[in-house]
């Protein structure tokens, strides 16, 4: 009898341990499903350089003009997507007006995406252009090279131009004037070609970036405005033809 009941008390433990391989005791088991600790953080977003390319076309870009009163709003205004004029190819985006007062802001905008939501950047802008003016010639108002100023902005809500006062209008956010920055604005540098007779017009491409650095916040949805454009203060038309341009983006 001692040595039956030994026989039973050992597969007794044996069928013990078996179950306990088949998962019986799940506490034990090394697969058991472990505490949920509180969720991973999001990584960090990552800088990026948003590139503009207008020989490929202008979809999504609008025109506007901005800096003018009832009674000096500018004519002549123009915004196409065109072939380069000779001696340069490609295509690109003419904007232009003739300025009938002592300021006018013509500018081309549009939404980007691929921002982190709610954190702010630090933007450096370049922008290459074609002009057919000189640099160092005089004018009327002032010089039509040297006085017209390249500008790019940037900003979470929508710059619109508006009424502000009795007659002026201007844009809705302050992105500097003529030849100084603003909060959401940057000067890039002037429509001058750097050629020098002032009774020749021959079309150079030129290129042109910001001194110094602009901090701005993406909006909610990580979405920032970026607008390109030329103020001018010489008393005639003026144009610039657009060829390309980029933000480079670092998320402070």
């Amino acid at each position: 009898m001692r040595h039956k009941n030994i026989i039973a008390a050992g597969l007794g433990l044996a069928g013990l341990l078996a179950l306990g391989a088949c998962g019986g005791d799940s506490s034990s088991s090394p697969s058991a499903k472990q505490p949920q600790g509180l969720p991973l953080a999001p990584p960090p977003p990552s800088g990026f350089t948003l590139a503009v390319d207008f020989n490929q076309g202008i979809a999504g870009w609008t025109g506007g003009t901005a800096d003018y009163t009832v009674n000096t709003k500018p004519t002549e205004v123009k915004f196409a997507f065109q072939p380069m004029p000779a001696p340069l190819s490609g295509n690109g985006y003419f904007i232009g007006a003739h300025n009938n007062s002592d300021d006018v802001l013509v500018y081309v905008k549009k939404q980007f995406g691929g921002f982190a939501p709610s954190t702010k950047y630090k933007l450096n802008f370049e922008l290459r252009f074609a002009s057919d003016i000189a640099s160092g010639c005089y004018g009327v108002g002032g010089s039509p090279g040297d006085a017209v100023h390249m500008l790019a902005v940037a900003s979470p809500i929508e710059p619109l131009t508006e009424l502000q006062g009795a007659e002026d209008y201007r844009l809705n956010i302050e992105r500097g004037n003529q030849a100084a920055n603003g909060q959401f604005g940057r000067v890039l540098g002037t429509l001058g070609n750097g050629t020098t007779d002032c009774h020749v017009r021959t079309y150079v491409s030129k290129a042109v970036k910001s001194a110094e650095a602009m901090e701005v916040q993406s909006d909610a949805q990580g979405k920032l405005w970026v607008l390109f454009g030329m103020d001018s203060g010489f008393e005639a038309s003026g144009h610039a033809i657009l060829q390309n341009a980029s933000v480079t983006a670092t998320p402070l």
